[in-house]
């Protein structure tokens, strides 16, 4: 047992949203006595995935890992038209915009072909994800279909 007069001094080490008054709060305030304690329950297969994730990316190496996003990111820009590729020709990670006039359309056209792109608020586009477990058919496949858009 904590003395409730001490336990409200204390700052827990981790902080969960049943140990706070109001989790979407931009400041924190926690909850008193023991309660500020609380972290939640966490789901165990969400940390036994994390560290399936970690030990397949460093089997594999993460310079591996980059230098497929990047071949992959590449090849779907070169089939962008430069007025329409909205980021950077340069690899910068695996995320690629692509200006559309209608990006929610676009969206939903793309979807009923069995592609899952973003749509973007502004600038009007449409964001394309690409990372190392794409294939290069799929990257040509996203490509074939925006093609409709010029």
């Amino acid at each position: 047992d904590v003395d409730r007069a001490v336990a409200e001094g204390l700052t827990p080490g981790t902080v969960g949203y049943r140990g706070v008054r109001t989790p979407t709060a931009p400041e924190i305030e926690y909850e008193p006595g023991a309660k500020r304690f609380e972290v939640g329950t966490a789901t165990a297969a969400a940390h036994v995935g994390l560290l399936e994730g970690i030990d397949a990316i460093e089997a594999v190496g993460i310079d591996t890992v980059e230098d497929r996003i990047a071949s992959l990111t590449d090849r779907f820009k070169s089939a962008i038209p430069d007025g329409h590729l909205m980021s950077p020709r340069e690899c910068e990670s695996g995320l690629v915009t692509v200006d559309v006039a209608e990006p929610a359309a676009t969206v939903e056209r793309l979807a009923d072909r069995g592609i899952v792109v973003r749509d973007l608020p502004g600038p009007d586009g449409v964001r394309v994800s690409i990372h190392a477990v794409s294939t290069e058919r799929e990257v040509d496949a996203v490509a074939d279909a925006l093609r409709e858009e010029w």
